[in-house]
């Protein structure tokens, strides 16, 4: 049985690297930067994948992280909130899932909170497109809520609500709305029919290898403002 929001010829597994020879136009030249490709963020083998990232990319002597999201839209929101949470400082409000942003916002079990915040200084840029959406999209919006890491890329798919799976009478099965996620108590819904706007949009037709040196450009220039 394939993984929820798996797509088809999609890789198996999610992908850890550690860039080095890095272009000179990136302003990474010399540098070595971590990238972490997520195709499904799921409970723990997610998790499993990025502390064990995280700590080769410390022993690597990191200058960035680089968070390339543009296929993923598997998982589950649990996976997501410790995820999430690795980058994010502890005790913060991820999510807030309900029908409204206020609803939410006042039952505490609608929240999701990061946990370790293992990674809150390093650099990261995270890249996303058209393929972003379910917990990637999500993740996307996590990172640029908290001002965690720069989005770059292309608008995410905007295809991520609350689904309940209702039996007809007819023996047929439909998928009713039951509420949406947002970052704050603020009405505006995160990603449902909107998707998450990049704050640094690439141009149109860019080959994917292309959109990576973009991306690491991008990171050149938040480590280079860094502290």
């Amino acid at each position: 049985e394939a993984k929820r929001g798996f797509k088809p010829n999609q890789p198996a597994a999610n992908r850890v690297e550690i860039l080095k020879e890095l272009k000179e136009e990136t302003g990474l030249a010399g540098k070595s930067v971590g990238l972490l490709r997520f195709y499904c963020i799921d409970d723990k083998i997610a998790l499993g994948q990025a502390r064990k990232a995280l700590e080769d990319f410390k022993q690597a002597g990191v200058v960035g992280i680089l968070i390339d999201l543009r296929d993923c839209g598997g998982g589950h929101p649990s996976g997501l909130e410790s995820v999430a949470g690795l980058f994010i400082a502890k005790d913060q409000v991820l999510l807030l899932r309900g029908m409204t942003a206020a609803d939410a916002a006042a039952d505490d079990k609608s929240k999701l909170v990061s946990g370790s915040g293992l990674e809150p200084n390093t650099p990261i840029v995270a890249l996303v497109g058209e393929g972003t959406e379910g917990m990637g999209e999500l993740f996307a919006a996590i990172l640029k809520h908290h001002q965690r890491g720069a989005i770059v890329g292309r608008k995410t798919l905007g295809n991520t609500v609350l689904k309940q799976k209702v039996a007809l009478t007819d023996g047929r099965a439909a998928f009713m709305v039951t509420g949406y996620y947002y970052v704050s108590a603020s009405p505006e819904i995160v990603v449902s029919k909107k998707g998450v706007e990049p704050d640094a949009a690439f141009a149109e037709g860019l080959a994917p290898e292309q959109e990576l040196d973009e991306a690491l450009k991008a990171l050149g220039k938040k480590v280079a403002a860094a502290p």
